[in-house]
């Protein structure tokens, strides 16, 4: 495989690929942004090993999570050989990790026990007050 991946994101996205601690995208449906995230989490943790928490308010299921969204970008990036995707997380063979959890049954404290986490891909975040402290 290439280490040159060859990816559309659009430029209002664009900062996702900089140093920002927080990085928020606001609009509407079919806007870009899931698709945009998941390609910039797969991409930087293809280029280095990371540990990312895939979340949402409410996930009674994986399949009610982002991971259909990043098995697909997975394949249309040329990713497969890389990343191995099982029943409940994706692993790169860097190391990387994906992890998946609903906050609404968490609190601030058992979120911390997730061990080692880089990035966290909130999805469907406009209630972040689920997580009680």
């Amino acid at each position: 495989m290439d280490d040159e991946l060859n990816v559309e994101i659009p430029d209002k996205l664009l900062f996702l690929f900089g140093n920002h601690r927080f990085k928020v995208a606001h609009g509407g449906r079919g806007s870009g942004k899931s698709h945009s995230f998941a390609t910039a989490l797969l991409i930087q943790a293809y280029s280095q090993p990371l540990r990312v928490l895939c979340a949402r308010e409410i996930q009674k299921s994986i399949r009610e999570s982002v991971k259909r969204l990043l098995d697909d970008k997975i394949q249309s990036l040329g990713l497969g050989t890389f990343f191995t995707s099982t029943e409940t997380e994706i692993k790169g063979n860097n190391g990387s990790l994906f992890v998946f959890a609903g906050l609404a049954n968490h609190t601030v404290e058992s979120i911390k026990s997730y061990e080692g986490i880089d990035r966290v891909f909130i999805e469907e975040g406009r209630d972040m007050d689920c997580i009680q402290s």
